[in-house]
């Protein structure tokens, strides 16, 4: 987001004067901004664009706007100000349900955000869906046989295999024998490239008679399999792919971090494509679900406190109306 500091669609804040004077407490109270807060900030358009606060050091706030644009600011300051609470989300879902909540969560697969089959009203920021666009999208599937004996070296935990044919490079390149883990004679075979493509055509029979003819050719005969499993990730309608990777024409890093950040301070999106550190793993993903599950709590946290803030307020003055009239009688 520091890479994208400027005016953006809006101009610049005139000064810290306050010429439209605007005090800095809100409410007749100090306001405790931190990172993570949503707040709103006046514009020489004459209009309040609500935004996050991504980092707050010495006083500078570093605000990410729902536009895209991002500004610093000192706080306090006499245009910013803390963001009111949003109305409700409503989430409907195929099967005619709604729901409606404070915030949701989406942790889909990026295949699935591309693909458009989630219906965003209004639609998502430009920032984001240029983000979802440019974003790679590979498909890796798993074949995952059992058998009743191991063959293999048990104490060989990776091995693969390579095809001569150009259309089969990629078919079973990783193995992984699971047998020091869940000591049972268990292999999951890795499909990449064009062969993850090819083979999600084929029958759970063929992709194992294929697997079959591939370890045969390292270890001879071979024990027919027990039992057998094979991904197709790509015409899943839940995945439409498997991973993501930094595409020709991304920003690379920066994507990763447009991807993970929230929408008007209620749309949060979690997932390994999310994760700019650790993409296209499980620890990815189950890493943004602590930073999401983080970002909500203290959403909802300041949620909470405001209305205990706004009931207390409500209770007072009711109490200060009756203290008049009994004063008055």
């Amino acid at each position: 987001a520091n890479a994208m500091l400027g005016d953006g669609s809006k101009q610049a804040l005139e000064s810290e004067s306050g010429a439209r004077g605007r005090g800095e407490e809100e409410g007749g109270c100090k306001v405790d901004y931190c990172v993570g807060m949503e707040v709103e900030m006046f514009f020489d358009d004459g209009v309040w664009y609500r935004g996050r606060i991504v980092s707050l050091s010495h006083g500078v706030a570093t605000v990410f706007f729902d536009d895209g644009d991002v500004q610093q600011v000192s706080l306090p300051h006499p245009d910013v100000r803390p963001a009111p609470p949003p109305p409700p989300v409503r989430l409907q879902t195929r099967d005619g349900r709604s729901l409606r909540s404070r915030a949701v969560l989406l942790c889909v697969p990026m295949g699935v955000m591309q693909q458009g089959a989630i219906k965003f009203e209004p639609s998502l920021p430009s920032w984001k869906h240029d983000a979802i666009r440019r974003a790679g999208n590979g498909l890796i599937n798993k074949l995952t046989v059992e058998y009743r004996e191991v063959f293999w070296d048990p104490q060989v935990d990776f091995f693969g295999t390579t095809s001569s044919r150009a259309e089969d490079r990629g078919a079973f390149f990783l193995v992984w024998s699971l047998v020091r883990f869940t000591g049972r004679p268990i292999l999951i075979a890795v499909l990449s490239g064009e062969a993850a493509r090819k083979y999600e055509s084929m029958s759970d029979e063929l992709v194992v008679k294929k697997f079959q003819e591939a370890m045969s050719s390292i270890f001879g005969q071979l024990p027919q399999p027990e039992r057998s499993h094979v991904t197709r990730w790509g015409s899943n309608p839940h995945a439409r792919g498997a991973y993501s990777f930094v595409k020709v024409g991304s920003m690379g890093g920066p994507d990763y971090d447009l991807l993970a950040e929230p929408v008007g301070g209620q749309v949060f999106f979690a997932g390994e494509g999310t994760c700019r550190e650790h993409p296209a793993t499980a620890a990815g993903a189950y890493l943004t679900g602590l930073r999401e599950a983080a970002r909500l709590h203290r959403l909802l946290s300041e949620m909470q406190a405001q209305r205990r803030k706004d009931l207390k307020e409500e209770v007072e003055e009711k109490q200060a109306s009756f203290t008049d009239m009994e004063e008055g009688n």
